[in-house]
């Protein structure tokens, strides 16, 4: 009889290895993303380059189990748990820094909202104090803060700051600086700024040009009143229009896009290829961002309840889409290492737009940063909300295809000259 030769299977180990670091089932830590995770080795391939280990994360689900390279993998011991803790600890740390930014700018601008409302002066409090200029006495500046308060509720507009009010302010900041030379000016002296001496109230302090923004006519078509039309030192009971409410700042803040789970973890991979690897996506990508606009495009045609009106809603919305991802990718969407290459491309192709050369990894990036720009547009609430449905179901488009757009193979290796060149 001849030898019975055994079936093909592929190359894993389920045992130990001499080629191998660890042993299956052996309880080490894993690096996913950019932090350590304890988990357990199920199997190895000890012939691949790397080698490759097929990990469980304790705790999670077992559709999280994947394939990782050697160099992902650590021993469980004393030092490499502490290590495992000091990563926790500063991704938390800087999440707080986040959100204290966040709420730090908040409270200024409620601050700025505040003080601004208390300093508007209305039409007899104008006069009051243009008499009291002239004539100071030694409560001139208490009465001055007290009588704006007062009167302000019986000026027209008086909710809303006005543009020379916040110029008058800083004048007085700049006569109380110039009186006493080498003390610091910050929010506390503007709450103690209408507190002057006689020869601080007799200080003659020049007048400040309007900005540009200032003088513009406002959104409902009225001019606002320019420096020409009125004395320099009278200020306008008219709203600036460049002045914004405190609640409508908030309500930018709450713009957020929701990443599907399903694409989270190719974000993770996407940065761990990049970072870590040294790994660069192909150029030009097989599937653009602009052909991803088109497919999904078509597909929202081929469905009945596309009508026409919907359809030229999507059409506005992919355009936005398109023309974010060429604004945004050179500033805020590629990583340093990335870099070199971004040079490269615009100088190979100068006149293509990126969205034409990138594709869907960096197309996913995007829309971790969208919410923080969409923030700063002038859309209505009930626009915003009809931008966002939209936005989702673009992403869940994304999911439904992801096989076809997210596939690590895509990634390929660079050169040790680049490597040098891009550190």
């Amino acid at each position: 009889m001849g030898e019975v030769k055994p079936a093909k299977v592929e190359n894993w180990s389920t045992g130990t290895d001499a080629n191998t670091l660890f042993t299956d089932g052996e309880r080490v830590l894993c690096f996913h993303g950019p932090l350590i995770y304890e988990a357990k080795v199920l199997k190895s391939k000890p012939d691949a380059t790397p080698v490759e280990y097929y990990i469980h994360y304790a705790g999670w689900s077992k559709n999280w189990d994947e394939w990782v390279p050697e160099s992902r993998v650590l021993k469980y011991n004393e030092d490499n748990v502490k290590r495992r803790q000091e990563l926790a600890r500063q991704c938390g740390e800087r999440s707080k820094k986040d959100n204290k930014k966040g709420s730090a700018k908040a409270k200024k601008m409620e601050q700025i909202r505040i003080e601004s409302r208390a300093s508007t002066p209305s039409k007899d409090s104008t006069t009051s104090q243009s008499t009291a200029s002239s004539t100071p006495t030694a409560s001139t500046g208490p009465a001055t803060k007290t009588d704006a308060a007062n009167t302000s509720s019986t000026a027209p507009n008086s909710a809303t700051p006005t543009a020379t009010s916040r110029a008058n302010r800083k004048s007085t900041q700049s006569a109380s600086a110039s009186v006493r030379p080498g003390t610091p000016s910050d929010k506390k002296d503007e709450s103690t700024a209408a507190d002057t001496t006689e020869d601080e109230a007799a200080t003659p302090v020049a007048p400040k040009k309007k900005r540009m923004s200032e003088q513009r006519p406002s959104l409902t078509g009225s001019d606002v009143a320019t420096t020409e039309k009125l004395p320099p030192t009278t200020p306008s009971a008219e709203p600036a229009p460049c002045v914004e409410s405190e609640e409508s700042y908030a309500a930018k803040l709450e713009v957020k896009i929701k990443i599907p789970d399903e694409l989270k973890h190719y974000l993770t991979d996407d940065w761990y290829a990049v970072v870590r690897e040294h790994k660069l996506l192909e150029l030009p990508a097989k599937v653009t961002v602009q052909q991803i606009a088109e497919q999904y495009l078509a597909h929202k045609k081929s469905v009945k309840s596309t009508s026409a009106s919907k359809e030229v809603a999507i059409n506005d919305v992919l355009d936005g889409i398109v023309e974010y991802f060429n604004v945004m990718l050179g500033s805020q969407l590629l990583y340093k290492f990335e870099r070199t290459q971004y040079a490269d491309v615009m100088q190979k192709h100068p006149d293509t737009p990126l969205s034409e050369l990138y594709g869907s990894f960096h197309l996913l990036r995007l829309f971790v940063r969208l919410g923080s720009m969409l923030s700063y547009s002038a859309l209505d609430q009930q626009s915003m909300q009809n931008l966002l449905v939209h936005l989702q179901d673009f992403l869940k488009f994304l999911v439904k295809n992801s096989a076809m757009y997210f596939n690590m193979s895509n990634f390929i290796n660079v050169d040790p000259e680049y490597v040098r060149n891009a550190q």
